[in-house]
């Protein structure tokens, strides 16, 4: 894994997209049961998920400027180790709404450590007229990890409960951590 993510910036930078927004997606495909087990309704749900975009948007702002000097390997790091932990707490700790929405935070944050690692990785690898190819390319993880969260649905279905889908999401972070350059 780790020579593949060395030799191939594009691919790695989709990779870590999709870590990023993973657990945000599985909530949402998993909302119906998440409300049945959990107990909470539609206006904590938003909250929920409020939650993750609020910490990414803020911690983008304040982590810009410190990954664009230290360079996209350590935000990469950071991205798969708090993806990890955000899908392993929400696995095995998520017992209310409440606690839900803060793990949800920590998603956030590994979202804005993905992102701009992966923007970064992307501006460094490409040049000149290649870069909207490359962007697009990256940006098209975003719905990837939509559509895996949605294959989560049947693969979880009604065998598994959905704390099964966020051990499924941790382990492939941890895969990706191992892996990083």
């Amino acid at each position: 894994v780790r020579s593949f993510l060395e030799s191939r910036p594009i691919p790695t930078a989709v990779l870590f997209t999709v870590v990023g927004v993973l657990p945000l997606y599985l909530t949402s495909a998993q909302a119906v049961r998440l409300q049945h087990d959990l107990d909470f309704g539609r206006t904590q749900f938003g909250l929920m998920v409020s939650c993750f975009y609020l910490v990414s948007s803020i911690a983008s702002l304040w982590l810009g400027p410190r990954i664009d000097r230290s360079g996209p390997t350590g935000a990469f790091r950071t991205a798969a180790l708090l993806s990890l932990a955000s899908a392993a707490l929400i696995a095995g700790a998520a017992h209310r709404w409440e606690v839900f929405a803060l793990f949800l935070g920590v998603a956030g944050m590994a979202n804005a450590f993905g992102q701009l690692g992966s923007n970064l990785a992307v501006a460094d690898a490409v040049r000149g007229a290649r870069q909207g190819i490359a962007f697009a390319a990256k940006q098209a993880a975003v719905p990837a990890g939509a559509m895996l969260a949605g294959l989560a649905v049947p693969w979880a279905g009604g065998a598994l409960s959905w704390r099964w889908v966020y051990v499924g999401a941790a382990g492939g972070a941890l895969l990706l951590k191992g892996g990083v350059p």
